[in-house]
């Protein structure tokens, strides 16, 4: 198993998205990439791992806003279920020899030699990109809103504003 997860990577290695074609080729659109999707790959790769530094970290789908790393972290947590952080997992037998890209791009990650990042940085990073997001959005909305004929409305998102500024803050003084 170990080496047909070898020559899978092998034959993938050095693209960003390994084992999917360009969308012009498929006629497909892009898939949806969070700004922090490389972040998100990085912390299915230390799930992967099963790093013992994962003990203390409530990790959940909602730190992955993409369907791709959303996906690989569902099938991560199954794997992960019931094993403590620090044990190793039983890759082989849940994601070997599944052909799907989803699968293949986990191999991928697995295999990846590069020492591992710290998972409550990459947690605290996704948190912050997450309230940026949704900063950005408020502020888009409030852009758009007639404030003279909603002032409630127009007053409600700035309160929205000012909060997450404040949690973002917060969030990176806590470090």
């Amino acid at each position: 198993v170990e080496q047909a997860m070898r020559s899978s990577s092998r034959s993938s290695a050095g693209t960003d998205r390994a084992m999917e074609p360009p969308p012009e080729e498929t006629g497909m659109p892009e898939p949806f990439r969070s700004p922090l999707f490389r972040t998100e790959l990085e912390l299915v790769r230390v799930m992967l791992a099963n790093d013992a530094r994962l003990a203390d970290l409530e990790i959940t789908a909602d730190l992955f806003p993409s369907d791709e790393t959303a996906e690989m972290f569902s099938r991560v947590a199954g794997i992960t279920e019931g094993v403590h952080p620090g044990d190793p997992l039983e890759l082989g037998a849940a994601i070997g020899s599944d052909d799907s890209a989803i699968a293949a791009r986990l191999r991928e990650l697995a295999l990846d030699e590069r020492p591992l990042s710290d998972p409550a940085e990459l947690v605290a990073r996704l948190e912050v990109g997450k309230i940026d997001i949704e900063i950005a959005a408020v502020r888009r909305k409030l852009q758009s809103i007639d404030r003279d004929a909603d002032t409630h409305g127009y007053s409600e998102l700035w309160q929205r504003l000012i909060a997450l500024e404040q949690d973002k803050r917060n969030r990176r003084s806590d470090r």
